[in-house]
């Protein structure tokens, strides 16, 4: 009996403190929000710490809606809060983000190719499950520096990222 009391105190131990063992170690991340597929964008992002308490981003969203058809390049700064050290790249974020996007009318209307230029800021909290899987709930407001005529554009939305942290 004390032998199977032993073996499931050091399994539960085990269970325990390696994925806070292992996440002491997380400096990147990449993933992508498939939630944002629901209005025509999928956005692939890689993370990278660059502190204790913050991190740096590039992203690549490529969009197909309303005629439009196109990709794009970003960058974010992330303040963490309410981490330490050994909590990496993990909990709650905000930063400022700045975004390029290349963009093709795909529809009957003749409109030329446009680029479009975006800042904003961005607000999540993310979660690494057993040191490798991330769950990242985001919120963006962004505003265009220029304006795209006949785009429909979105100045602000959600989405969940799921990836690879390491």
């Amino acid at each position: 009996m004390m032998i199977k009391k032993l073996f499931i105190s050091l399994a539960l131990s085990a269970i325990l403190l390696v994925p806070s063992i292992s996440r002491a170690d997380i400096n990147n991340a990449i993933g992508a929000d498939f939630v944002s597929l629901t209005r025509g964008v999928l956005t692939l992002t890689f993370e990278q710490k660059i502190s204790d308490k913050g991190s740096f981003t590039l992203f690549t969203p490529y969009f197909g809606y309303n005629d439009w058809a196109g990709i794009g390049i970003g960058a974010s700064y992330r303040f963490y809060l309410f981490t330490n050290s050994t909590k990496a790249i993990e909990g709650f974020s905000f930063g400022p983000t700045f975004q390029v996007s290349f963009l093709n009318n795909t529809g009957p209307n003749d409109y030329s190719s446009k680029t479009a230029f975006i800042l904003g800021g961005e607000a999540s909290y993310k979660w690494v499950i057993g040191g490798v899987f991330e769950i990242e709930p985001n919120v963006h407001i962004t505003f265009p520096v220029n304006t795209v005529e006949h785009l429909d554009y979105r100045a602000w939305w959600g989405g969940i990222t799921l990836g690879y942290a390491w």
